[in-house]
């Protein structure tokens, strides 16, 4: 793999909380933090985030959630990463490039040598405008038309894919 830096999105890419989603629109943070244990880690994800980071690649997590919220969950899923920015370390959400670009600067990473994966739309828009490779994640998307119509320059349909995708 010629990539130094792999970023993902947390939510429905990395791992499922759905069944968080109702709470975390309605500011219910301490019942969603008490329930974070219902929450899954999509199959081999796990697996293909230690073997990047055991390559020497870097692995960032970029997520529209608060941090506070995706520390928690990458922690209890012992889910490891180099770099992890969320809702209010961008002035800018996604679709901006802004997240992407903070990111790339603090790797001092080319965008050439950076893939993105994501399950919405902003994610490649965003990953896009950055020039970075964008690959659509279609395992935990309800709405994959919008995804699709993004034109991601790869679409996985189920998260064990990640690892040959990334062995590319």
């Amino acid at each position: 793999m010629d990539k130094e830096l792999v970023i993902f999105d947390l939510d429905q890419t990395l791992v499922d909380t759905s069944m968080l989603e109702a709470l975390r629109r309605q500011r219910q943070w301490n019942t969603v933090y008490r329930d974070i244990d219902k929450t899954r880690v999509y199959e081999s994800i796990k697996e293909s985030v230690d073997f990047l980071l055991n390559q020497n690649i870097k692995v960032a997590v970029f997520t529209s959630s608060p941090k506070s919220y995706a520390q928690k969950v990458l922690n209890h899923h012992n889910l490891n990463y180099d770099l992890l920015l969320g809702y209010h370390d961008v002035r800018h959400r996604k679709p901006s490039p802004e997240g992407f670009i903070k990111i790339l600067d603090h790797f001092k990473v080319e965008s050439q040598k950076a893939i993105s994966f994501g399950d919405q739309h902003t994610d490649i828009v965003g990953s896009e405008k950055a020039g970075i490779k964008t690959v659509g994640c279609l395992w935990g998307n309800l709405n994959n038309n919008l995804l699709i119509e993004s034109k991601p320059s790869i679409i996985l349909e189920s998260s064990q894919e990640i690892f040959d995708c990334i062995m590319l």
